[in-house]
Formats: C-alpha cells, structure tokens, sequence
C-alpha cells in the first residue's frame, strides 16, 4: 500500500507554513505567531491541523490588504 504524501492544500486552497508566512511578510516566526495569537480584529487567521498550523495564502492574502496603511 502507498502512502499518499501530504497534502499542502485545503478545499483547493494553497497552505502556507509559520516561515512562509514569514517570509512573505518579511517578519520573524515570532512574530508571526504573534499575529495569530493577538485577541483582537487584528488577528491573522490560521488553521489547526494536529499540532500543525498553517495559513490559507487567500486569507493571508485579504488581511495583507486590510492592513495597508
């Protein structure tokens, strides 16, 4: 029997690890975490997955454009 490698992809939508994140914001992991942790309208949505968490690239995608200043 095959394994099925896993999958970086939820409902056709293409999930972005912590660094990714990152990366693409030019931040640290830190403070990506931070942005996921905040309690307020600030807060960058994520996906659990086990212990995994990931971010849908559209979700990201919105909140970069509701934060332009």
């Amino acid at each position: 029997m095959m394994m099925q490698q896993p999958s970086d992809t939820l409902n056709g939508e293409h999930l972005l690890t912590i660094p990714q994140v990152a990366h693409c914001l030019g931040i640290s992991r830190a403070q990506v975490y931070k942005l996921i942790n905040t309690r307020n309208d600030d807060r960058l949505p994520c996906v659990h997955i086990g212990r995994s968490v990931r971010v849908v690239r559209s979700t990201m995608e919105t909140w970069m454009k509701q934060h332009e200043q």
